[in-house]
């Protein structure tokens, strides 16, 4: 009897061990979206999920676009610290064009420098190293930024913030101030029960309607005439065809 009780024990302990693990793990969303262009083409669509697990913040993204008749493919797999800063931790972009392929490895130590590892098909491998400002955060948290400070989004006229472009070469890694602002609420807004944010970086300026999770549902970018919309999955599997 004695044996059974603490094999019963023993039981019990293992599956709350196990339930308490796996209740660490959340998914925030896994969202679809659709891009086009200005003269309505269908550019690309990509799938969006972010979710918790232990201390950290995981972003992935699979992105399919259409150039030149052919698909090509993005992958982005970024971590951070989940605390209030957003915390930078290292993230893997890959894209291919054709047959050509480009990698980039990402990482931030504690001594606030990124270190960055370019490779591309056919070229000399390349590295950045550089100091980057406290409280810079990788741009793809940039809804969970909203969701941390939703409050002094919405009392103070502007908001600004430091970040780096994973994937942007031409930046060079660089950290980049943005401006973010409270807009009016438009007609899109209201019918959906988001906010509506300007978002100003490099002299350019997006829009964005985001639910108070920081989820976005729409993102107008007017300097490449390019919208950015959430859709249902089986939409947007079908939208390069």
């Amino acid at each position: 009897m004695k044996i059974k009780f603490i094999l019963l024990n023993t039981l019990i302990f293992n599956f709350l061990s196990v339930s308490l693990v796996f209740s660490e793990t959340q998914t925030l969303w896994d969202n679809w979206y659709t891009v086009t262009s200005y003269d309505q083409v269908h550019y690309s669509y990509y799938n969006e999920k972010i979710k918790t697990d232990n201390n950290q913040i995981i972003y992935q993204m699979n992105l399919w676009k259409k150039e030149e008749g052919i698909i090509n493919k993005e992958n982005l797999t970024v971590y951070s610290k989940n605390d209030q800063k957003i915390t930078p931790l290292n993230y893997h972009f890959f894209s291919n064009y054709r047959d050509s392929e480009l990698n980039i490895e990402g990482k931030v130590t504690n001594d606030s420098r990124i270190h960055v590892t370019i490779n591309k098909t056919n070229e000399v491998k390349t590295q950045v190293n550089k100091h980057i400002p406290k409280s810079t955060f990788f741009s793809v948290f940039f809804p969970i930024w909203i969701k941390k400070n939703l409050t002094s989004i919405q009392t103070k006229k502007i908001k600004t913030f430091y970040t780096i472009f994973e994937d942007n070469i031409s930046l060079n890694f660089k950290s980049i101030v943005v401006e973010v602002r409270v807009e009016p609420n438009d007609n899109y807004a209201n019918k959906t029960n988001t906010l509506k944010l300007s978002v100003i970086y490099e002299a350019k300026k997006a829009y964005w309607w985001v639910k108070k999770s920081g989820e976005p549902l729409k993102i107008f970018l007017p300097h490449q005439k390019i919208m950015i919309e959430k859709v249902p999955e089986n939409i947007a599997l079908q939208f390069l065809k």
